[in-house]
């Protein structure tokens, strides 16, 4: 790995960035979804960020989308996907990002859980990216993830 001088680091921190593909779920900080999976507290592996991280490693695509899933199935509420977008934009303000294009998949959510729908998902994705921008400034915009595994009309109906 190479090392970066203290000068050169501060530098690539300081500098303005903008993230141009992002998928909010897969961006979400550890802090957060921790505190997602204790607030289920059906979790009994996952008992601090060591064994959280732990079990977020993968080896190939099959254990990712696994992995993906499992993830996903902490995110339950629309509080959290409010928490997601403002936590993620947080993180991203941190590291001088000042423009995010940031892509979800609600469908991914409301297959699982029917009291969920894409629009009260995305109602609660802006609440949190406009909190985030009022705190910290950043701004966002959100794509919808037609996920192709669900077929053009539900593609059609979720748009």
């Amino acid at each position: 790995m190479i090392e970066l001088s203290d000068r050169l680091e501060k530098f690539i921190l300081e500098i303005p960035k903008v993230e141009l593909h992002l998928h909010l779920e897969g961006a979400i900080p550890l802090n957060t979804l921790f505190g997602f999976i204790q607030r289920q507290g059906d979790n009994k592996l996952i008992k601090n960020l060591k064994d959280l991280k732990k079990r977020l490693v993968y080896s190939n695509f099959v254990k990712f989308i696994k992995v993906w899933l499992w993830k996903n199935s902490f995110i339950t509420e629309y509080e959290d996907f409010e928490e997601l977008a403002y936590r993620v934009l947080q993180s991203l303000s941190q590291q001088n990002v000042k423009y995010v294009e940031a892509f979800y998949s609600p469908r991914d959510f409301t297959f699982r859980n029917k009291k969920l729908s894409a629009c009260g998902i995305t109602e609660s994705l802006i609440k949190g990216k406009k909190k985030a921008f009022d705190n910290f400034g950043i701004r966002s915009e959100l794509i919808v993830d037609v996920v192709r595994d669900y077929g053009p009309r539900m593609g059609m109906n979720l748009i």
